[in-house]
């Protein structure tokens, strides 16, 4: 692999308005562009997009030509050759691991959680300032928590209960790729309540991950993207995400692609590589309206300012924050994820679960309902039976419920949970509603909470609700 960059002279430049980089290297091109990014202020992410020049998107971090050791020496050389670059801060070990790639089962050949550690401990020995980014699988997770199709590199529901190990905690980062109809036709898109059964499914593959955590692993969604067409499901898809993400406060994202020529997403640029896709261009503003400032600090590290908040953009669209309003008729785009949101009614559809089919009531009180239902159960060690259940917490009643707690009487049973926050009282284990639920002032007249636990040995969980 290291070998093919320094050897191979990359194909389909033009020499006459590139003339300095006719007859360089592949390793030469990239020194360039690192360099000149660095000087515009541009973040690079090195990522093993392929094992090889020909070659597609593997299953697995090895192959029948490249080896787990050819892999990491490949890393180690070139995380090594840009130690020093001050805008290079992250590594994305593998692109889209599926197909055969596991997580949480041990097996050696095929545990992409694993792998993740060991080729994360390789490039931390020669690089430490890394982030590492590590994706999810397809399925084949221990345990199964999501019962849904995961995307190539999208899966993660396991990852609670196995983390990946790293060297240094604080450098780790879960990063899954999320898309919508136009990569892929899920089954899941195909439904009627489709948008809304979407928040479910992406905190049940990776939205539950550092929720209930004071200081828990980073989330960033790696790729996402699509045509995003008018009136379209896969625009309808994007807001629904972007909305999720402002929601659960997992911001911070990769957006497939700058350029347009990607076959199923096309890019924030159009076919002519100058104009730019106003709506997308929006959508993300939406999504962090107030990015972080980057410069190259005095000992060369990459340095964030948050001090002085941005401005939103012109015209952004209050819409989407679940409130009414007219947009500026110049900012077309907002006017678009305006129309979009109000067609499709996206706003209150994509921040709630679903009403569950089936469901058990746990709990009444005058306006409030409790309830689950059990997705997923299976066989853990020494024969015990562990149980996924998915909870409701639905405000019924006139007015705002600013906080709960909720006792759970088998707290000990209770091996991981997600969209709560976990403490005691006392001798009793009590969830609270999660951090960007208090921050929007707590449920509204006919707004739900959905959050979720896996439990060891209980088929029935046990649960008070005590209202604030």
């Amino acid at each position: 692999m290291v070998s093919q960059f320094d050897s191979r002279h990359p194909g389909g430049m033009n020499d006459h308005a590139n003339p300095n980089l006719k007859g360089v290297t592949s390793r030469q091109v990239f020194d360039k562009l690192v360099s000149e990014a660095g000087k515009r202020g541009i973040l690079i992410m090195l990522d093993c997009h392929h094992l090889s020049i020909a070659g597609g998107i593997t299953e697995l971090w090895h192959d029948s030509t490249t080896s787990e050791a050819q892999l990491i020496h490949a890393w180690t050389t070139i995380v090594g050759r840009y130690k020093s670059a001050w805008n290079v801060f992250a590594a994305d070990l593998k692109n889209e691991p599926h197909g055969q790639a596991s997580w949480g089962d041990g097996n050696h050949h095929t545990d992409w959680r694993l792998a993740a550690q060991r080729i994360a401990a390789a490039i931390h020995a020669v690089n430490p300032k890394l982030l590492i980014f590590v994706e999810g699988v397809s399925g084949n997770c221990k345990p199964a928590v999501s019962r849904d199709a995961g995307w190539w590199g999208g899966c993660l529901c396991a990852a609670r209960h196995s983390p990946v190990q790293v060297p240094i905690p604080r450098k780790l980062v879960y990063s899954p790729h999320v898309y919508g109809p136009d990569v892929h036709l899920q089954s899941y898109f195909t439904v009627p309540d489709f948008p809304a059964n979407m928040p479910r499914i992406w905190t049940e593959q990776w939205g539950h991950i550092s929720w209930g955590q004071k200081l828990g692993p980073a989330v960033v969604i790696g790729e996402w993207g699509g045509w995003a067409k008018q009136a379209s499901k896969d625009r309808m898809l994007q807001l629904a995400l972007a909305h999720y993400m402002r929601q659960t406060g997992l911001t911070d994202n990769f957006y497939w692609c700058l350029n347009p020529n990607s076959g199923d997403t096309g890019g924030l640029l159009q076919d002519d590589w100058v104009t730019q896709d106003e709506f997308k261009l929006a959508l993300l503003a939406y999504v962090n309206p107030t990015p972080s400032v980057l410069r190259a600090g005095s000992d060369g590290q990459l340095v964030i300012d948050n001090s002085q908040p941005h401005p939103p953009p012109a015209g952004f669209p209050e819409c989407m924050q679940g409130a009414p309003g007219a947009l500026p008729a110049s900012n077309a785009a907002a006017q678009q994820l305006q129309q979009a949101s109000e067609e499709h009614q996206l706003v209150r559809e994509s921040s709630q679960p679903a009403r569950f089919s089936g469901a058990a009531l746990l709990s009444t009180l005058p306006g409030v309902e409790l309830s689950f239902q059990t997705p997923n159960s299976w066989q853990g060690d020494g024969g015990m039976t562990f149980f996924q259940h998915d909870f409701q917490l639905r405000n019924n009643g006139s007015e705002r419920i600013s906080a709960a707690t909720l006792t759970v009487e088998d707290g000990p049973a209770v091996t991981q949970c997600w969209n709560v926050e976990d403490g005691q009282s006392g001798s009793q284990r009590c969830w609270g509603f999660p951090a960007w639920l208090q921050q929007n002032g707590g449920l509204k007249p006919g707004d739900s909470l959905g959050f979720g636990g896996i439990f060891k040995g209980v088929a029935k969980p046990r649960i008070t609700v005590h209202l604030h």
